[in-house]
């Protein structure tokens, strides 16, 4: 499965990607730039780049790849704090 598209603002589910994907979801291109990753599970997510990921709100709970999360706690530590409130999206 290909994931494509723009997350800005937008939380996805805790625990994505979930037993129903259990090769992991590819995010091969994809712009996470500002998406509020809290509490995803990206551990088997394919194709996924540290640049992708140093350009979200936050990582704060974020289940990552042992090599990405030491690379972005040094770099972005930041990232893994606990945000303040976050506005709530509406449709």
């Amino acid at each position: 499965m290909i994931v494509t598209g723009h997350f800005r603002e937008k939380r996805l589910t805790r625990r994505w990607p979930s037993r129903s994907w259990p090769y992991g979801v590819n995010l091969q291109g994809a712009n996470l730039e500002g998406a509020n990753l809290e509490g995803t599970n990206l551990k088997r997510a394919k194709n996924l780049l540290f640049n992708q990921l140093s350009k979200v709100k936050t990582l704060y709970s974020t289940i990552l790849d042992e090599k990405l999360l030491i690379s972005l706690k040094e770099k972005y530590p930041t990232l893994f704090e606990k945000p303040d409130k976050w506005p709530r999206i509406t449709k």
